[in-house]
């Protein structure tokens, strides 16, 4: 099958499902779907089950082909289209249906920043660094900045930063850099237990160090 010409793209009223209908040499009209896991399985790593072609849309339930990733690759390659949700799913395929960094690392800060359990292991977080090719120094810093951004926007609560920035510092072997070391401190030195008793002491010292950290270390725009 080789694509004439692709006539649309569109996100499912799902809210994560892409299709893109396109016609063929054969004179059909086909959808390519990428259905979401969202509602599956929210901790899966991927984000989308492997492509599928249907005769007409996806509503026909009429399965022409099952893709995988890498077939999915070299279909959708040589297309060009102009409309936003193009782009993204040929994205997603681009990726093999993981994930973007933003959401896996949300995933992982979840497992960092839980009370109830040990946290990630050494193998999942090298796992993590493998999928979008970080080494253990960019890990920190992306981790570092996700924590202080949830921490300021009050979606992650002090205890919660405080053992997510604790496990990062026992997995980066006790030494952290940059950013990520002074955010760390940051929590440290915002404990109820140092120097003293004092329940709000986050409020008054963790919470404006971290907010003026993260504006200092915003991106410049060039002069």
């Amino acid at each position: 099958m080789k694509v004439t010409k692709v006539t649309g793209a569109d996100i499912y009223r799902d809210g994560g499902s892409f299709g893109m209908t396109f016609e063929a040499d054969d004179g059909g009209r086909y959808e390519l779907f990428l259905q979401t896991l969202a509602f599956e399985n929210r901790q899966a790593l991927e984000s989308h089950h492997p492509p599928v072609i249907y005769r007409g849309s996806v509503n026909d339930r009429d399965v022409v082909r099952r893709l995988d990733w890498e077939e999915a690759k070299a279909f959708v390659a040589p297309l060009q289209f102009d409309e936003r949700c193009f782009d993204e799913l040929v994205a997603i395929i681009a990726r093999a249906g993981m994930k973007p960094l933003d959401q896996d690392l949300r995933r992982m800060l979840v497992r960092f920043a839980g009370l109830d359990h040990a946290g990630p292991s050494k193998n999942e977080i090298q796992a993590f660094n493998t999928r979008h090719d970080l080494d253990m120094e960019a890990f920190c810093q992306q981790f570092a900045r996700l924590v202080a951004e949830e921490f300021t926007h009050g979606e992650l609560a002090f205890h919660g930063g405080a053992a997510a920035m604790e496990r990062l510092h026992f997995h980066a072997g006790k030494t952290l850099h940059g950013f990520a070391a002074e955010i760390h401190r940051a929590f440290v030195e915002g404990q109820p237990g140092w120097p003293d008793r004092d329940e709000t002491r986050w409020q008054r010292h963790t919470l404006p160090v971290v907010m003026a950290a993260l504006a200092q270390d915003e991106p410049r725009s060039p002069e």
